[in-house]
């Protein structure tokens, strides 16, 4: 995958909006979180949250978005401190778009598990993330991506019961 986005992105013969070329390098940094690389991954985040703020505008639903992948991308590589920053810190701005203030909500559970696991935490998870599903095909493949990813870090951590209960509602949802 890493050698394919690196072709992409060498192809001169296409030119793409900033935009464009912002979200395929937050895909990249997703990537290199996921292959424990996360120093890597936050730099190549930075960078295109960055990007596409600058040429969005700041406060547009597309820049939020966007700054919400860089926290998901966060939360990939384990820098649960700095994910949680910069979700506190944009979560005021939300107000004003619904479908990503949802989204932030998702997230901040999500973090919360990972931080405090316990059964408040869990349960916060399981009751609210199946109802984000139900807002359409795509919040419902994130939630499942979700519930899987949390099910797996769980695990690692010897939380075998919570995770198979993270694992059965994202079959569930599914």
């Amino acid at each position: 995958a890493m050698s394919l986005l690196h072709a992409i992105n060498a192809d001169q013969s296409v030119s793409e909006s900033v935009p464009a070329r912002a979200a395929r390098d937050s895909t990249e940094a997703k990537l290199l979180a996921l292959l424990g690389r996360p120093d890597e991954a936050k730099v190549m985040v930075d960078a295109a949250v960055d990007r596409m703020c600058k040429a969005v505008g700041a406060g547009s639903h597309d820049c939020q978005r966007m700054t919400l992948g860089g926290i998901d991308t966060l939360l990939l590589s384990g820098n649960l401190s700095e994910a949680r920053t910069r979700l506190d810190r944009i979560l005021p701005a939300l107000s004003e778009q619904p479908s990503l203030q949802i989204s932030a909500n998702g997230f901040s559970m999500a973090l919360a598990l990972r931080e405090t696991p316990n059964e408040s935490t869990l349960q916060n998870v399981l009751d609210t993330m199946p109802e984000i599903a139900k807002a359409g095909k795509l919040p419902r493949r994130n939630v499942v991506r979700a519930l899987l990813l949390l099910a797996e870090y769980l695990q690692v951590r010897h939380h075998d019961a919570y995770a198979k209960r993270l694992a059965i509602k994202a079959i569930e949802v599914a």
